[in-house]
C-alpha cells in the first residue's frame, strides 16, 4: 500500500513538472511570436531557447528548455508592408494632433 502511494506522488510530481515546462514553453513562444522582426531568428530566456521561421505565412517556433526538452509551435503571421506601418503611424499621429488641438 505504501509503494502505490509513493508511486502516484512521484508520478504526480512528474507531471507537474512537465506541465510548468509547457507552460513555460508556450509563454516563450508567444513572447518570441510579439518579437518577430525578421523571417529567420532566435532568442535566448532564462528557461530556453526559442527558433523562429516565418514559412508561407506561418510562423515556426521551435524552443528548446535547459532540460533538453522540445516543444513546436504554429501561428498564423501577416508580414505588414512598411508602407502600411508608415501609413497607421500618420493617422495615429493625426488624431492625437486633433485631440491636442481640441
Amino acid at each position: 500500500m505504501l509503494q502505490f502511494y509513493l508511486d502516484r506522488v512521484v508520478a504526480t510530481e512528474r507531471q507537474n513538472k512537465m506541465q510548468l515546462l509547457s507552460s513555460k514553453s508556450y509563454l516563450i513562444a508567444l513572447i518570441t511570436r510579439d518579437s518577430v522582426k525578421e523571417h529567420s531568428g532566435q532568442f535566448e530566456f532564462s528557461d530556453g531557447v526559442s527558433h523562429y521561421n516565418i514559412v508561407n505565412g506561418r510562423l515556426q517556433i521551435d524552443i528548446k528548455m535547459k532540460d533538453d526538452v522540445f516543444y513546436h509551435y504554429h501561428f498564423p503571421y501577416k508580414v505588414k508592408d512598411n508602407q502600411n506601418k508608415i501609413k497607421e503611424n500618420k493617422e495615429i499621429k493625426r488624431e492625437m494632433e486633433r485631440k491636442d488641438i481640441k
